[in-house]
């Protein structure tokens, strides 16, 4: 439980260092349960955050890395942030256990991947 405690600490720690506007966003998205946590049965993963324009963004923990445009632009070409908030949403909520869980198979993880998988999240 201190460990949980730690991580939490050092997200709210971090989440201090990115802009105010850019963490209240992702506070937001933590609080209207935007952020669902999708596994398949490989062990593959990946969050999708449905965000405020409630277009949904893929996002890899492991990497830290998110399909959204303002990733692209602030976080690669600019490389003036570290997150974006959606990416700021998935550590939050996986630290604060705020994540809605969804196993899918395979074939559904990969049409994850592959086509954006709304059909898949008008089920959660």
């Amino acid at each position: 439980m201190a460990a949980i405690h730690l991580i939490a600490e050092q997200l709210i720690a971090e989440v201090k260092r990115e802009t105010s506007e850019h963490a209240l966003h992702a506070f937001d998205l933590v609080d209207r349960s935007s952020v669902t946590h999708f596994t398949c049965p490989s062990g593959r993963e990946l969050y999708r955050v449905k965000g405020s324009s409630f277009r949904s963004y893929t996002c890899f923990s492991s990497s830290s890395y998110c399909n959204c445009p303002s990733f692209v632009y602030a976080v690669l070409v600019k490389e003036d942030s570290l997150v974006c908030k959606h990416t700021l949403a998935v550590q939050l909520a996986t630290a604060m256990n705020r994540c809605r869980e969804q196993e899918v198979s395979d074939v559904e993880f990969v049409e994850l991947l592959s086509s954006g998988g709304a059909r898949l999240e008008e089920k959660t």
